[in-house]
């Protein structure tokens, strides 16, 4: 009987190990020992996303705002709007209707380039002021905790309250200037509202982490606050949304006043000054009866035929020329008795002459 081959017996039973298989050269990995008190404690998981700093929730309110006021149809009608508020407070103050003048889109716009320019370089200014004191405000707000900051954050909270307050108080000493700011004081209110919740969310968010590390935290703990701030932070967007709609109305509504403003800034400046006015000379073939305090007709002399210009009126004062036609006035006119008179501009009846005196 033939020996037994030795490495037969020594050949182990069973399927042969992956790495024989394969032909390669590397060995199964040994179990992990398990951990000891020497090795330590096992290692931390991996740290989520910080939430968001207060400073990104302005950034988020405003993003559609700012998206908006790129837009330019968006600000094409803001110069519209505000060429027409304009023009009816003026026209109103002058007795007629901003219907009557007949101004097209182009000259309302043309009118208030440099007035919303002024609006919104403001607006601007501000903003870049706000980011820099930002930069400074936030991390000493959430990290303090002594009285001064508590009660700064919650003024911030009751901004929305306190800034058209302190708006309306000012109205007494500058009225135009408080009515204009108003508007603008609820949306800057409206953000710090804002801004104070979330450095609120922070603080909370901060004495939770001290008192974790104190006393230790739970997987489950842990898990509900990560579901928690989900939650918190569904809502905050949802708010977002709202704020930024309201600072766009704010926006609007203020650049509103200021038109107004600048209508009974016009219309003062008018009364005192007509004299000022460009002088008119109108000749027609026919009388047109224009009657007014300071207006003289005077009679040409000259063939009785037609397309001769027999009556010349002076006295007269240009106040708009728009729609192709010519609004006039007189060197008498006054808030009390004042007339404003419409010349079609192609009429062919009419000759009309600019004047530099009272000729």
């Amino acid at each position: 009987m033939a020996g037994a081959d030795p490495a037969a017996d020594t050949a182990p039973t069973g399927p042969a190990p992956v790495a024989q298989i394969v032909g390669a050269t590397t060995t199964t990995p040994e179990p992990e020992a398990p951990p000891t008190a020497a090795s330590g404690p096992p290692p931390a998981p991996a740290a989520t996303a910080p939430p968001a700093a207060a400073g990104d929730v302005l950034k988020e309110a405003l993003k559609p705002v700012v998206a908006l006021l790129a837009n330019v149809t968006v600000i094409t009608a803001l110069l519209v709007y505000f060429g027409w508020r304009r023009a009816e407070t003026h026209a109103d103050r002058l007795g007629i209707d901003e219907s009557v003048l007949g101004m097209t889109t182009r000259e309302y716009v043309l009118r208030s380039v440099g007035p919303v320019l002024v609006l919104l370089v403001g607006i601007a200014v501000c903003g870049l002021a706000w980011v820099a004191l930002e930069r400074r405000l936030t991390p000493a707000l959430e990290a303090g905790d002594t009285t001064a900051t508590r009660l700064a954050v919650a003024a911030l909270s009751m901004a929305w309250l306190l800034l058209p307050g302190l708006v309306y108080l000012l109205g007494f000493v500058w009225p135009a200037t408080a009515f204009v700011l108003f508007p603008a004081s609820i949306g800057a209110g409206a953000l710090l509202w804002v801004y104070a919740s979330r450095l609120r969310a922070g603080r909370r968010r901060a004495a939770g982490r001290a008192a974790g590390d104190g006393g230790g935290e739970s997987e489950g703990e842990s898990e509900s606050e990560s579901e928690s701030e989900d939650e918190g932070d569904g809502g905050s967007r949802f708010a977002l949304a709202f704020v930024g709609l309201l600072v766009l109305v704010c926006l609007f509504w203020t650049a509103s006043n200021y038109a107004e403003v600048l209508g009974d800034r016009l219309a003062d400046e008018f009364v005192g000054n007509v004299d000022r006015l460009p002088g008119v000379v109108v000749s027609s073939e026919q009388s047109l009866f224009l009657e007014g305090p300071g207006v003289a007709e005077v009679p040409l002399p000259g063939p009785a035929e037609d397309g001769a210009l027999r009556y010349r009126y002076e006295g007269l004062r240009l106040l708009e020329h728009t729609g192709g036609r010519y609004f006039l006035v007189s060197d008498g006119w006054t808030p009390t008795y004042g007339v404003v008179w419409v010349l079609e501009g192609d009429d062919d009846t009419l000759r009309i002459d600019f004047v530099r005196d009272h000729r």
